[in-house]
């Protein structure tokens, strides 16, 4: 599943066309089923010709030129961040509350 920013041109005689498109995900995060939630791009924005865009795990900087990364800030990110699916054989209960072994 892909996640992330489409950037489109708009115009009377084309209508929508998608110019480029950016994501905080890895790879290897793009190839499984659900991409790493704190990656998911929560905002975006554009000063003069720079796409920036904001996860919890990075801020990236893109030309709209040509969509090339021109450089990106890691934040602090602890990937197991959002909480993952609770199996029942991983689940402790421990006086009355639900943990993960």
């Amino acid at each position: 599943t892909w996640q992330g920013v489409f950037v489109f041109n708009i115009d009377l005689e084309n209508g929508f066309v998608v110019t480029g498109k950016v994501t905080h995900n890895n790879e290897t995060a793009i190839e499984v089923y659900y991409p790493y939630y704190g990656a998911s791009i929560t905002r975006s924005l554009y000063i003069d010709n720079v796409l920036y865009t904001i996860s919890n795990r990075m801020i990236k900087a893109n030309s709209l030129d040509d969509m090339q990364e021109i450089n990106k800030i890691d934040l602090p990110f602890k990937e197991d961040y959002y909480p993952r699916p609770l199996y029942a054989e991983d689940a402790v209960v421990s006086e009355g509350v639900v943990g993960v072994k």
